[in-house]
């Protein structure tokens, strides 16, 4: 999918993008939000996670921001979090960094934007 990218700048945007997707999309997570009655209102869950040698997603962190997040409750946005957590984990086999022509744990930074109406 992002293997023609050229640029880093635009095979790290192509990634974001598919990645942001495929959680926006998850099924699982849809499911979820309507489970866990998130308030009307624009939020941003922000990820860090590597994608280790093997090419899965690792150490995953995850946190909630956005301008509604103050009346979400801790154990609603725990239940968010984790939800996040596992689509992440549940992501497809990705291919690692290299360096030297050898998978590294790369390191990836994502921001993902919902809107409950």
């Amino acid at each position: 999918y992002c293997e023609g990218k050229k640029s880093k700048e635009a095979l790290r945007d192509c990634f974001g993008e598919k990645v942001s997707n495929e959680i926006k999309h998850s099924v699982t997570l849809e499911e979820n939000l309507r489970e866990i009655d998130l308030p009307v209102g624009r939020y941003k869950v922000l990820t860090s996670f590597n994608i280790n040698k093997e090419g899965k997603a690792d150490k995953i962190k995850v946190s909630l921001r956005g301008k509604h997040v103050n009346h979400v409750l801790s154990t609603t946005r725990a239940k968010l979090e984790e939800k996040v957590k596992e689509v992440l984990l549940g992501l497809p086999k990705m291919e690692s960094g290299k360096l030297d022509g050898k998978p590294i744990n790369t390191p990836i930074m994502l921001p993902i934007i919902f809107v409950i109406q």
